[in-house]
């Protein structure tokens, strides 16, 4: 019996640490919707930039203590070789909710992203284009029409598969994101960064398209292309098989790979503004322009409200962007589920966190030490529980306290009452709370039972 009370104890507690940190997490969102400079000032109590909700729900001190010491493994049993190894069991869940949650359509653009991160860390990468141009660098298959992030990988250095496979390392992380969804027919968009004929020819082979721009001097890109100067509207291409090259010159040379298109040129809509002439593209140039932003337009969605704050420690920022990552393909699931909905990010997250905090928070906040003069106090304090000579009445019947502490009771109602008449005669007293007597049916004095 004793050690079933005792696992019952151990789950209650598993339980309230389940809640608390549901809390806390939502409170982490909560503070993406409301920028502050820092944590402390969401508990401030300035009249100018006071948000009462987060001292309602969380201490100041304990949302501290709790973020200062939120971690995801044991550091006991930790894989030296992994250099994810502080955050692999958030990354290995997400990686397996994210594609088992969502079908993409048919068209998913691959790309990569910039988490920025200025501290120490071996594998931190600078990209100029990009504008945190330092940080952890992932790479992203998303859903080309709503930017849902269907799988990512981050980039921790070069690898031992990247030096003995005779593709390029780029190639290698497109054939990694796509690997669920190869031999289903989709077709994937990549920048001049992973493009190249042996990776194309390598997605046809698993019956999979692609289309993106190339730089021309790849391995397997045809010479004539290299040579020719164009003018502005001219194009050329060569074909091999499916791949088709092109290039085309606007404002600049654009250069073009895909295993789909032919070199037809069509109007884009737009007229000139000086001509007054329709503009004309090749076909392939306006569908990357328009499956290519699914990892941008992740990025844009993400941007307003960030739940990422400084650190010095990198895996709690990382994680902090997964969580807005995660809210966002939640976010794209409620939509797809709910057609009609006129929802935003902004109001999604807000529901979230109401949802969460209405589910695990107790309705009161746990306040240290004695209780202040607000919010849910003891009876005691309360009602009005003083003693009151027992009526005429109620001293003929010799109403007893059955107390056999009345006697200490006795000593310090004389003290307190010098001048008052107090008897122990057959354990019968002349004083009792009458507030007790007529709610309760008891004749002790309530003070006995604190």
């Amino acid at each position: 019996m004793r050690m079933k009370c005792c696992h019952a104890q151990r789950l209650c507690g598993h339980l309230c640490l389940l809640m608390i940190l549901c809390v806390f997490l939502a409170l982490l969102l909560m503070m993406g919707n409301v920028r502050k400079p820092t944590l402390k000032s969401y508990w401030s109590t300035d009249a100018l930039s006071a948000t009462p909700f987060f001292s309602m729900i969380m201490s100041r001190n304990r949302f501290l203590a709790i973020n200062k010491f939120f971690h995801f493994v044991n550091n006991s049993v930790l894989d030296s070789n992994d250099r994810l190894r502080k955050i692999t069991p958030v990354v290995d869940h997400l990686h397996d909710v994210f594609s088992r949650s969502f079908l993409p359509s048919r068209y998913v653009s691959v790309d990569e992203s910039l988490l920025l991160w200025k501290g120490r860390l071996g594998w931190k990468q600078y990209i100029p284009k990009k504008r945190s141009h330092f940080g952890i660098k992932t790479y992203e298959l998303c859903d080309s029409h709503t930017g849902y992030l269907w799988n990512f990988v981050v980039y921790t250095g070069k690898t031992a598969a990247s030096t003995v496979s005779d593709m390029s390392s780029s190639s290698l992380v497109v054939l990694d994101l796509m690997s669920g969804l190869l031999d289903k027919g989709y077709c994937v968009i990549t920048d001049n960064f992973y493009t190249c004929p042996a990776l194309f020819l390598k997605l046809v082979e698993h019956k999979t398209d692609a289309f993106g721009t190339v730089r021309l001097g790849r391995k397997g890109m045809p010479s004539a292309l290299k040579k020719m100067k164009l003018k502005k509207g001219d194009t050329n291409f060569r074909r091999s098989g499916k791949l088709l090259a092109l290039t085309w010159y606007d404002k600049r040379q654009v250069s073009m790979l895909s295993t789909i298109h032919d070199a037809f040129i069509v109007q884009t809509g737009k007229d000139d503004r000086t001509t007054g002439k329709p503009i004309e593209k090749p076909k392939v140039i306006l569908e990357y322009n328009q499956y290519m932003g699914g990892v941008d337009k992740l990025d844009q969605m993400l941007e307003p409200y960030m739940s990422t704050r400084k650190s010095l420690k990198w895996y709690k920022k990382f994680f902090l962007h997964l969580l807005d990552i995660s809210v966002y393909n939640s976010f794209v699931l409620y939509k797809q589920q709910n057609v009609g909905s006129k929802a935003t990010l902004l109001s999604f997250r807000g529901d979230l966190v109401t949802g969460i905090i209405t589910k695990h928070h107790t309705g009161q906040r746990q306040h240290g030490g004695r209780p202040s003069g607000s919010g849910d106090l003891p009876s005691r304090l309360t009602e009005r529980h003083f003693p009151t000579l027992i009526p005429n009445q109620l001293q003929h019947s010799k109403v007893q306290t059955g107390n056999a502490g009345c006697v200490g009771l006795l000593k310090k109602m004389a003290s307190a009452f010098a001048d008052t008449l107090v008897t122990c005669a057959h354990r019968v007293v002349q004083w009792l709370c009458v507030l007790c007597h007529a709610f309760r049916g008891s004749t002790h004095f309530c003070i006995m039972s604190i």
